[in-house]
């Protein structure tokens, strides 16, 4: 039995099998290994037309090579850059992905009627209400004054009380609340909210400095009329019809997917 293995592996046509058949193995591990980038006709008369409207001529041999030359390249690059993860690591490119993803999944919208609006409008009518308006009226200061509590009680005295000068000025008419937080911050939207009318309070500090405020008038939150609003309506109708669409097909694809929380 030894010998006659012996004489099997010295046989010549052996080592042909092995050789060849390691040969074939590492062939297809490198072509299954390999990836195709095709360049399809679409894509070439498109490489043509951007350097025909910046140039202002079609590319000759030479330029169309490099042309192809590029495209390839950024579509090598594209899909490593896939394979190793960037676009889950990089925040911005990954909402631009998400983004894309949503409107080709959004279904087509038809125009409403207005009696669709009109409904859209009575049920969800929470969403149309104006905001707080705010009258009121400051003394600034860039610093914080030396006795605060004691300006404090000078104004509530009624004394006028010459602050540091502001850029919007020291009377604010009907402000609404958005504006006041984006000019001076939720803490001063909070002090407004729970001051007392035509009572001094603060000094409260924001970014700007040191405000001491008087609230004389609240213009409390009330529904806007259909007719004054229904171009946003109709913008919401649309949104809300294609959200809906694109939760179906969400709701299809989780299908796909298990989701783990961690607890």
């Amino acid at each position: 039995m030894r010998r006659a293995v012996l004489a099997f592996v010295r046989d010549p046509l052996f080592w042909f099998f092995i050789l060849g058949g390691g040969c074939f193995a590492a062939y297809a591990v490198t072509v299954e290994s390999r990836h195709v980038i095709e360049v399809p006709l679409s894509v070439q008369a498109q490489l043509v037309q951007d350097h025909e409207l910046l140039i202002g001529r079609k590319p000759n041999d030479d330029e169309f090579k490099l042309l192809l030359g590029r495209y390839v390249d950024d579509e090598i690059l594209f899909r490593e850059s896939l394979a190793e993860g960037m676009h889950t690591g990089d925040v911005k490119m990954k909402q631009r992905l998400i983004e894309k993803m949503r409107y080709l999944l959004t279904a087509p919208v038809g125009d409403p009627s207005d009696t669709d609006l009109v409904n859209f409008y009575a049920e969800n009518q929470r969403y149309y209400y104006t905001e707080p308006k705010y009258v009121f009226v400051q003394t600034y200061f860039a610093r914080s004054p030396a006795d605060a509590s004691a300006v404090l009680r000078r104004l509530r005295s009624g004394e006028k009380i010459q602050g540091d000068e502001y850029w919007l000025g020291g009377e604010l008419q009907a402000y609404d609340e958005s504006m006041v937080r984006a000019t001076l911050g939720q803490a001063f939207v909070e002090a407004l909210r729970a001051a007392e009318k035509r009572q001094w309070v603060g000094p409260v500090q924001t970014a700007r400095g040191w405000h001491y405020v008087r609230v004389d008038e609240v213009l409390e939150p009330h529904v806007m009329p259909f007719v004054e609003v229904k171009e946003q309506v109709l913008r919401d109708w649309i949104d809300d019809k294609r959200s809906a669409s694109v939760n179906v097909r969400i709701a299809v694809l989780k299908e796909k997917y298990d989701v783990e929380i961690a607890r």
